[in-house]
Formats: structure tokens, sequence, C-alpha cells
């Protein structure tokens, strides 16, 4: 069975745009996007990064940008399968990219308060670390999870769901790298185990629900 005919001029341009930004990141910094790429097996990355004055530098302002290029990407391309009405009335192109800025805006805005709260509370390091280690697992499940959004989007046939197997991969890749820091600061964790419970319902859930009701559709 064929899939409905849907426009995805929009998708190919993103594709390109993406492609030219990746290529950029390897070019400027080929050591680094050595590191990055091998995330998945290897954490020299981060064992890298804690030798840094700092977490975040260009490099990582790059790779998080174009991560949520590819995730407003996933965002759109469900909006178009639902036939969701989400008040944007402008061509494909200007959608993606107002909800490019949108989710971007909110991941900024969210690292950043959780980082206030810490510098707030108690200025720990660890959790400086566990902030920035979280965002650059999520920034890689999004490049994992692209090549099934164009299998998604160019593949002529609907027995296979590529799109929700890329939802999933990043998912899961997301939560095994959780749960893996977890095991490996365990004692730590437990030891402010009602700090980490408070964190999780404040910083990690809320904000999604408020962005939920940002876009929700009656």
């Amino acid at each position: 069975m064929f899939r409905d005919t849907i426009s995805y001029d929009w998708f190919a341009l993103s594709i390109i745009v993406f492609l030219i930004g990746l290529v950029l990141v390897k070019q400027l910094y080929r050591n680094k996007y050595i590191q990055f790429a091998r995330l998945g097996f290897s954490e020299t990355y981060f064992s890298e990064k804690l030798k840094e004055s700092k977490f975040i530098t260009n490099f990582e302002v790059l790779i998080f940008t174009l991560s949520h290029f590819v995730l407003a990407q996933f965002a759109y391309i469900f909006v178009q399968k639902e036939n969701l009405d989400i008040s944007l009335n402008f061509n494909s192109y200007l959608n993606v990219l107002i909800i490019f800025l949108i989710l971007t805006l909110f991941s900024v805005l969210k690292y950043y308060f959780e980082k206030a709260i810490n510098f707030s509370l108690c200025n720990s390091s660890f959790l400086n670390y566990y902030l920035f280690y979280k965002q650059i697992i999520w920034s890689y499940a999004f490049f994992l999870g692209l090549p099934f959004l164009i299998f998604e989007v160019y593949s002529p046939f609907i027995s296979v769901n590529f799109f929700i197997i890329g939802l999933v991969l990043i998912g899961l890749f997301f939560i095994i790298n959780l749960l893996f820091f977890t095991y490996k600061n365990l004692s730590m964790l437990i030891k402010h185990w009602f700090y980490f419970i408070l964190y999780l319902c404040t910083l990690e859930i809320a904000p999604y629900f408020f962005l939920y009701k940002i876009f929700a559709v009656d």
C-alpha cells in the first residue's frame, strides 16, 4: 500500500541545510566531531570534556542547533501526518522555522533555568555536569533518529512506520544512557534522593507539560 501524497519539498531543503551545517562542524572541529560521532559506544567525548575549563563551546552550540533542527522536522512531520491545527498559517518552510525557534528557545531557557536553580541552591559541579550530559545525549539521540525520518518521508509504503521507530530509538538511547549515568553515580543520587525526586517533578516533567499546553489542540 502506498502512502498518501503529502508535499515534503520543505524536508528536502531542511536536509540540505542540515548536511551543510554538519559538514561545517566537521571541518571546524574535526577532533570533537569524531569524539561526538563515537558517543554511542565511547565515552571519550565526555572524558575529554571534563578536562576543559567550560562545558559549552562553539562546537556544542552548533551541535545543539542542528539537533533542534532535526527535532523541528520530527515535530512538523507529526503535525502533517496527524493533520493538526497549530495556528501557524504560513508556508511549510516558515512553519518549520517557527517550530525550530520555539523548541530551541524552550530548551535554552530550560537549561539555564536549571543551572540558575543549581547555582542558587548549592552550585554543585556534579549537577552542572549532569545538565550538560543530558543535553548532549539528547542531541546525539536526535541525530540517530534522522535516518528513520528520511525513510518515513521517502519510503512509498506504509508497511513499516519509520517515524515511530525513530522516536523509539531516540527514547531508548536517551533512557539507557540516563540509566547508565544513574548507575555510575548511584551513591550520590541515593544520598540526595529527595532533591532528585523534586528535580524530576519540577524541572523535568513540568516544563514539558507547559510546552504541551502551548501546542495543545482542542
